[in-house]
C-alpha cells in the first residue's frame, strides 16, 4: 500500500484535520505485511463529522463489544501545534468513542521538548501533503486480548492498606479541623452558633465517611464490601438534611415554636452549620492536596509555550527524570532514548566515551560503514560491513551520508529492546530520526558558545596531524572548511527541531556534569545518579 494520505488545503483547524485518503487503484491497496492489532497509545486518524473527513488522536483505551467480535476505541483528539507536524492532545475536544475497524495508525514519535507527537509527512511534487501511515488499519486476530501487566499481590495489599488510612486521617483531620473551629465560633458569636458550627463539622466529616464507602465499590478492597454498604453508601446525600433536622430539633426544644420550612432555624446558626459542613475541605486542602502540590501543577496552568519552556527550564534546574511521563510512553510501546549530536570540533564522541564511562549502564548502538580506515579508526562507533549488508541494514531506515555511514535498522531494534540507550548521532542523523518508529527522542546539542572556540578548535586539530594534507595544504583553509562545516551543522540541528538541551564542551566547563543531568531526564529508568558522576 502506499501508506500515505493526503492534506488538501494550507493548514489544520484548531480541532478539525481536513486531510482527505487519495484515490488508489485498488490493486495499490493490497499489503503483503500482516496488519498490527491495536494498542494503546498509538496515533490514529478516525473519521471526522463530514464525509471525507477525519481527525487525529490517541488511543487511550480500548474494549471489546460485548456480544460480537468488534471492538471499540476511546480516542484522545490530538490538535495541531504552531510548530509544524507537531500534534498535542485537545483538552477542550470531547472524547470520541470509534469502531476500530474505522482507525488508520499513523506513523508519528514523541517530541519531548514539545510534549507531543510529531506526525510523519511528506510533499509531493504538486506541493501537496500527505500523512505517512503504518497500515492501511488494524487487525484483531481471534482470541485477541489487550497486554497485561504482572501485578505483584504483596505491593497491591500495601497499596490498598495505605488507600484505608488515607479515608482515615481525612476524616480525622476533617473532625480536628471542626473541633477548632467549634472553639473559634463559640468564642466569637456564641453558644448557638457554635452548636450549629459542631454540627455541620461532623456532618462534614459523616459525609466523607460515606463518600469512602462509596468509592470501595469502585474497585477492589481488603475491606469486604456487601449490599448495606451499597444502601449506606448512598445515604451520604442525606446528610445535610440531617444536620437541618438536628437544628430545627433543637430549636423547637429551645422556644417551643413549631418548626417552618425557612423559620425554622436562625440565619446565624444556617451559616455556621453551612461553614461548618465545608470544614472537611479545609482540612483536605490543607492536609492533603497541597502537601503534594508541585511546581509542575502551577507551570502546567500557565498557557501555551511558555508553560512548557518554564517546565523543561524546571526540570532542567533540578535534574530530576519524570517517572510519570516514562510510565505514559512505556505504556504506549515507546522507547526512551537519549540522543547527543553536535558538530565534530565540540569533541562529541570525547564526551559521549566519558559519560559511558562513569556509567556502565548506558548503552550506545554501533553505526555501520564501508569505509575500513572509519571503522579502524573508531572502533567503538562504528562496525564494518560489505556492501550488500549496508544496503539491507539501510533499506527500510536509509539514513546514510556520502560516507556511507548509516544507522543500521537490526542496531535500531537492539536500541528498542534494550533499555538506557544513549546515541551519538551527526547532525545529518537528526533529520533520519523521525523516521524510525516506537522511539520517544530526547536530544541533547553539544555545542561551543562561541566562533572564536570553533577556530580554536580547528587549529589545535589541523596541528595535531589529524587532517588530510592534500585537502587542507594550509591551516586557514582547513579551519575555514571546518568552521563553515560547524555552521552547517547547527543548522541542521536547528531544522531538526528535536533539540531540547545545550552542552558547552569547553575547558572549565562541567560539560559531563550537564550531559549526565540531561541523559538523566531522557531516561528515567537508567539508574544515573544524582549530581554527582565520576569525571573522565
Amino acid at each position: 500500500a502506499s501508506g500515505l494520505l493526503q492534506h488538501r488545503g494550507t493548514a489544520l483547524g484548531a480541532r478539525v484535520a481536513a486531510w482527505r485518503l487519495p484515490a488508489q487503484p485498488a490493486e495499490e491497496q493490497l499489503t503483503e505485511e500482516p496488519l498490527p492489532a491495536p494498542k494503546i497509545g498509538d496515533v490514529v486518524r478516525y473519521p471526522g463529522r463530514w464525509r471525507d473527513e477525519f481527525n487525529v488522536g490517541q488511543i487511550r483505551y480500548l474494549q471489546p463489544v460485548e456480544g460480537s467480535e468488534r471492538w471499540i476505541a476511546e480516542v484522545v483528539p490530538l490538535q495541531q501545534t504552531k510548530t509544524d507536524d507537531i500534534f498535542q492532545a485537545d483538552r477542550r475536544a470531547k472524547v470520541a468513542v470509534e469502531d476500530v475497524d474505522a482507525l488508520t495508525p499513523l506513523r508519528a514519535f514523541f517530541i519531548r521538548s514539545e510534549n507531543g507527537y510529531k506526525i510523519m509527512t511528506r510533499t509531493l511534487a504538486d506541493n501537496s501533503t500527505e500523512l505517512v501511515v503504518k497500515a492501511p488499519g488494524y487487525a484483531i486476530e481471534e482470541g485477541f486480548t489487550l497486554p497485561k501487566k504482572p501485578m505483584d499481590e504483596t505491593k497491591a495489599l500495601e497499596m490498598m492498606r495505605e488507600y484505608e488510612a488515607v479515608k482515615e486521617r481525612i476524616v480525622r483531620n476533617a473532625l480536628l479541623f471542626g473541633a477548632v473551629g467549634t472553639a473559634v465560633v463559640t468564642a466569637a458569636y456564641g453558644l448557638d452558633e457554635g452548636f450549629a458550627y459542631f454540627v455541620g463539622s461532623g456532618g462534614g466529616a459523616l459525609y466523607l465517611r460515606l463518600l469512602g464507602k462509596r468509592t470501595d465499590l469502585v474497585g477492589p478492597s481488603i475491606v469486604p464490601v456487601g449490599p448495606l454498604d451499597k444502601a449506606v453508601a448512598q445515604s451520604r446525600l442525606l446528610v445535610p438534611v440531617a444536620v437541618g433536622g438536628v437544628l430545627a430539633l433543637k430549636q423547637f426544644a429551645l422556644t417551643g415554636v413549631r418548626p417552618a420550612i425557612f423559620t425554622a432555624v436562625p440565619t446565624g446558626e444556617w451559616l455556621a452549620a453551612l461553614f461548618g459542613f465545608l470544614t472537611y475541605r479545609v482540612s483536605m486542602w490543607s492536609t492533603e492536596v497541597l502537601t503534594i502540590f508541585k511546581t509542575d501543577d502551577i507551570l502546567n496552568a500557565l498557557p501555551g509555550g511558555a508553560g512548557q519552556a518554564l517546565r523543561v527550564a524546571n526540570k532542567a534546574a533540578r535534574g530530576a527524570p519524570d517517572d510519570d511521563e516514562a510510565d505514559r510512553l512505556e505504556a504506549a510501546g515507546y522507547t526512551s532514548v537519549a540522543v547527543i549530536s553536535g558538530p565534530e570540533l565540540a569533541r562529541v564522541g570525547e564526551l559521549v566515551d566519558e559519560l559511558l564511562e562513569a556509567n556502565v549502564d548506558l548503552r550506545r548502538p554501533m553505526m555501520i560503514t564501508t569505509d575500513m580506515k572509519l571503522a579502524a579508526a573508531q572502533p567503538k562507533r562504528y562496525t564494518l560491513v560489505d556492501e550488500y549488508d549496508f544496503s539491507r541494514e539501510t533499506k527500510v531506515f536509509e539514513c546514510s551520508d556520502p560516507r556511507r555511514v548509516a544507522l543500521g535498522q537490526r542496531a535500531l531494534e537492539d536500541a528498542k529492546a534494550a533499555g538506557g540507550v544513549v546515541l551519538e548521532a551527526e547532525p545529518w542523523l537528526l533529520k533520519a530520526l523521525p523516521n524510525a518508529e516506537g522511539l520517544a527522542l530526547s536530544t541533547a546539542w553539544v555545542t561551543l558558545p562561541e566562533l572564536a572556540e570553533f577556530e580554536i578548535a580547528a587549529k589545535a586539530q589541523y596541528a595535531a596531524g589529524n587532517v588530510n594534507e592534500a585537502m587542507y595544504p594550509s591551516e586557514a583553509s582547513f579551519v575555514k572548511y571546518s568552521v563553515a562545516s560547524a555552521m552547517e551543522d547547527l543548522e541542521r540541528g536547528l531544522r531538526s527541531g528535536l533539540i531540547e538541551f545545550t552542552v558547552y564542551n569547553v575547558e572549565g566547563a562541567e560539560a559531563l556534569e550537564d550531559i549526565t543531568r540531561a541523559v538523566r531526564m531522557a531516561l528515567p529508568r537508567s539508574g544515573l545518579g544524582g549530581e554527582g558522576v565520576a569525571k573522565g
